[in-house]
């Protein structure tokens, strides 16, 4: 069976492969030359200058051209100018971390121009076991560890990022050059020990295969299996955790808590970790930025606060550029802007679920005169939270005109008319108000409202259709059974909620 790779490639289409002229990327260009010729796609290399001050630039980058020369295929020097990336996303990243985002972000510029299929990097086993051993000292989990894969096809560029050597080390694919006669460069950046990531190479590593000959082997299969696991449960676990989602803004999630405290703590670690990313991947401050996995110490203290009871709220963070807050009913995962960022109250009156009211606002709805005529009605509601859309009607035109099964949904209500007393107004509900639930009992608000699950912060501006005796209708929640249409029902009012923006389903 052929390296999970190479499925990605058919006859016909071209590989972009960036090669800086160090062992790693010209064993790639030669491997893949072969592999193409053979497979019947094509290849492209392309050499980035990077214009830093103490390196040979000039020189790698003549190398690769003749290097590019020597296999017949074409070549394209594309440039990187720290200023301008400095200019592009601040001095909050490191340089290698720039460096690396400009990277990625100019080989998918230059395949999409060419029309490349797929763009190939030269990571070997000894990058995949650093990448393990820098995931480890964050506290990452399966996914973080497992983060360097072998293929991964990026939606929004419509390309494949392809590490054919990830099962190679890079003495290994050095010994393969000099059998061949094939000449590579240094790069001075990977001496200095200023990077993490280079003091792990040159200090860590060796004295890891000093105790095990095999440990750079050991740790990229450890990070393989990282991955599949990560793969495997991530899954299982994705599938229900859109229904745990409540409402969503960019770079924030409000999550149902109890919803989350009924997974195991062994699926509730990926979930809180996909979570998190897909708030971070929202985003907007974090377009040019690399999206890291949220810090394993910080799923790790919302797992256990989780565990626990959420009587109080209680705030997470920030680590990463991601922080939490959770509450009797609810949690709230951020990214990018700290624990004020996004109020968790306007994730709420985002979800379109619930109107919500400052503890003093009424809104006229009906007046006793209108009731008792037919005619349409537009009410605009406070806040930019849409229309209620209420109509008088025949019950005969009703049947005829609606159908009366969505009148059951959270945003639509349909009440007999004679149930209303005096004029009909949406307002704040009173903890104290009764509703009628049939058989002639009554329920507290505050019930309904803890039944219903409604984070205790809002109950006080959950608003409610109300005549002078109480509520008839808290939308998304529960109708008045006095006021349900019935076969003596003479006039009907349909009410609906149009929010200003509906959410995708």
């Amino acid at each position: 069976m052929p390296p999970f790779w190479k499925s990605a490639l058919q006859a016909g289409d071209l590989v972009l492969t960036a090669v800086s002229g160090g062992s790693d990327s010209v064993g790639l260009a030669v491997r893949l030359y072969e592999e193409g010729r053979r497979a019947g796609w094509a290849l492209h290399i392309v050499h980035i200058n990077h214009h830093l001050e103490g390196c040979l630039h000039e020189e790698d980058a003549a190398y690769v051209e003749e290097f590019a020369r020597t296999l017949g295929v074409p070549f394209t020097l594309l440039h990187i100018h720290d200023e301008e990336l400095r200019a592009r996303s601040g001095e909050s990243s490191s340089l290698e971390a720039r460096l690396s985002d400009e990277r990625l972000r100019l080989l998918k510029e230059e395949a999409r121009r060419l029309g490349a299929r797929a763009i190939a990097l030269g990571h070997t086993a000894n990058d995949a076991a650093e990448t393990f051993l820098l995931m480890a000292l964050r506290g990452a989990g399966p996914a973080g560890l497992g983060s360097m894969r072998g293929a991964r096809f990026l939606e929004a560029d419509g390309l494949w990022l392809l590490r054919p050597l990830l099962e190679q080390s890079r003495v290994e694919i050095q010994q393969d050059l000099r059998a061949r006669g094939i000449a590579w460069r240094s790069d001075p950046m990977n001496a200095t020990l200023k990077v993490t990531r280079n003091k792990l190479r040159h200090r860590v590593v060796p004295v890891l295969e000093d105790i095990d000959a095999a440990a750079v082997r050991s740790l990229a299969r450890a990070a393989a299996a990282c991955a599949s696991a990560h793969d495997a449960l991530t899954g299982t676990v994705l599938t229900s955790c859109e229904s745990m989602v409540l409402a969503e803004q960019p770079g924030a999630l409000l999550l149902d808590a109890d919803a989350l405290r009924s997974l195991s703590r062994e699926a509730l670690h990926p979930a809180l970790s996909a979570l998190w990313k897909r708030a971070a991947a929202s985003d907007p401050a974090s377009a040019q930025k690399r999206i890291l996995p949220p810090p394993g110490s910080l799923v790790d203290d919302l797992a256990t606060r989780l565990a626990g009871p959420l009587r109080e709220r209680a705030s997470f963070g920030p680590a990463g550029g991601y922080d939490a807050v959770t509450a009797s009913t609810y949690v709230v995962l951020r990214h990018g802007g700290g624990p004020s960022a996004i109020p968790w109250k306007d994730l709420l009156a985002a979800q379109h679920t619930m109107i919500l009211l400052e503890p003093h606002d009424t809104v006229p709805v009906l007046s006793s005169t209108q009731r008792h005529t037919p005619g349409r009605y537009e009410i605009p509601l406070p806040g930019g939270q849409g229309t209620l859309v209420a109509e008088i009607l025949p019950v005969e035109a009703f049947h005829d005109a609606y159908d009366s099964e969505p009148y059951a949904s959270h945003r639509r209500a349909a009440l007999d008319v004679r149930s209303i007393r005096r004029d009909l107004y949406l307002r704040p509900l009173a903890s104290e108000a009764r509703l009628p639930i049939g058989g002639g009992e009554h329920k507290t608000a505050a019930a309904i409202l803890q039944e219903a699950r409604v984070p205790l912060d809002v109950r006080d501006r959950v608003a409610a259709l109300s005549d002078d005796r109480g509520p008839l209708w808290i939308p998304a929640i529960r109708r008045a059974a006095s006021a349900y249409v019935t076969p003596r029902t003479e006039l009907v009012l349909a009410i609906e909620w149009i929010p200003s923006s509906v959410p995708e389903s």
